[in-house]
């Protein structure tokens, strides 16, 4: 039986000559000079110093690490997704919120308006005062102003969900033509 083994170790040593690992090396690594390797001794060295199998070990932890750049990249894709939503709904509350202001000046400057336009008859009647006609002239060009600023919100406003969509559309396009 021992001849059996010996004979065992002595394919297996030339085999990992030829895989590359030299059987001086192992049995070095292993033993001291002049005692024989286990056959699990033998093979355990050779597992290790195999340089297929060194080469499949690292060729798992680059596709590992490939997958993980992957996995983030897919992430860095989906928050620029949601960030443009969010971009898209806060602009739109901006446009929400100058239509608003916009419907509530308009109703000052209607307001405003109608004193105006009866304080100037009443000024060409002298049945006021020129100090009255200026306050309620300052009070409409106040109103009017107020309403042309909510105007400019409501577009400056309109112009930003524009460019929101826009970032929208092109993270979307991003993630589609992306190779997942």
């Amino acid at each position: 039986m021992r001849g059996t083994f010996n004979r065992r170790v002595s394919v297996l040593l030339l085999a990992l000559f030829w895989a590359g690992v030299p059987a001086a090396r192992c049995q070095q690594e292993a033993r001291p000079t002049g005692e024989v390797l286990t056959l699990d001794e033998a093979i355990n060295i050779a597992l290790r110093d195999n340089r297929s199998i060194k080469n499949a070990r690292l060729g798992v932890e680059v596709a590992q690490a490939d997958l993980n750049t992957a996995q983030i990249g897919l992430g860095n894709l989906q928050n620029d997704i949601a960030s443009a939503r969010i971009g898209v709904e806060t602009a739109s509350d901006d446009v929400r919120n100058a239509e608003a202001g916009i419907e509530a000046v308009s109703a000052d400057v209607e307001r405003t308006t109608q004193e105006r336009s009866r304080q100037e008859n009443l000024f060409k009647e002298a049945a006021t005062t020129k100090q009255r006609l200026e306050v309620a002239t300052a009070d409409y060009e106040r109103a009017a102003a107020t309403l042309k600023a909510r105007q400019l919100d409501r577009s400056k406003a309109q112009a930003l969900v524009r460019v929101r969509q826009q970032d929208l559309s092109k993270a979307q396009t991003s993630f589609r033509s992306s190779s997942w």
